[in-house]
């Protein structure tokens, strides 16, 4: 079987973008001729009537991921910059668990 991918429209490039959904701003690329989409893989929030409205409800399977909330947060810990702002005030030899901890311990001290 041949995959019709969900592709999102930006500007002048088509993407495999985070969080697909139909929007007259960023219209999807249309599926083979004959055909509906099978496929799509996205970093967000599973909304089932949204999703519906790309794939066929009644032939679509959904797989999910979930990560380990405790490396979620370190992801985020990071990402955000709060453990850039933490090595500063609490030194760089510190790992990014004990960062966390004195977070933890005062977070709008920071």
């Amino acid at each position: 079987k041949r995959l019709n991918y969900v592709i999102q429209m930006l500007s002048r490039v088509h993407t495999l973008q985070l969080n697909v959904y139909p929007d007259k701003k960023r219209p999807l690329l249309p599926p083979r001729a004959g055909s509906e989409y099978n496929m799509q893989c996205q970093h967000g929030t599973f909304v089932p009537d949204v999703e519906h409205q790309i794939l066929p409800k009644e032939s679509s399977l959904y797989v999910t991921i979930v990560r380990s909330p405790v490396s979620q947060f370190k992801s985020a810990f990071s990402f955000f910059g709060a453990e850039r702002k933490m090595r500063q005030k609490y030194g760089l030899k510190l790992s990014i668990d004990e960062l966390i901890g004195h977070y933890l311990i005062q977070p709008g001290a920071d």
